[in-house]
């Protein structure tokens, strides 16, 4: 959530994205850590957000430095990211031997949803109709 204290001490907008990634991650983190949930899954995940959000961090940081000519594939990994999720959280739910954290997943299968609504729409306003 540090990302966007700083968007909102430099009086920068902060999109609805922004708000909605931060309450629902804070969410499934404490619903997992009241329930104890720990499902194989999260490890992709965990995995697939470092991957994403290291160069991401690095342009915000650096919005002209050397990531400036990558921000569009960054965006595009960042899709990739959330159709593999849903892909995973998908195939969970058919595993007969997959029956813990139904509540947990089935939150973030619409988490990952909303997401990928979310980068979709950014990524055509910003890349594709310009």
């Amino acid at each position: 959530m540090g990302d966007t204290l700083f968007l909102h001490l430099s009086d920068k907008p902060i999109s609805m994205l922004q708000y909605t990634h931060h309450i629902s991650t804070a969410f499934l983190a404490y619903i997992s850590t009241i329930n104890a949930v720990i499902v194989p899954l999260v490890s992709i995940f965990m995995g697939m957000n470092c991957l994403v959000h290291i160069p991401m961090y690095w342009y915000f940081a650096f919005p002209q430095g050397f990531l400036y000519p990558y921000r569009q594939f960054i965006t595009q990994i960042q899709i990739v990211q959330h159709v593999i999720a849903i892909v995973c959280i998908g195939y969970s739910f058919m595993v007969d031997n997959c029956t813990d954290g139904l509540f947990f997943r089935a939150f973030g299968l619409v988490m990952y949803i909303m997401y990928l609504a979310y980068f979709a729409q950014f990524y055509i306003s910003s890349y594709l109709k310009k």
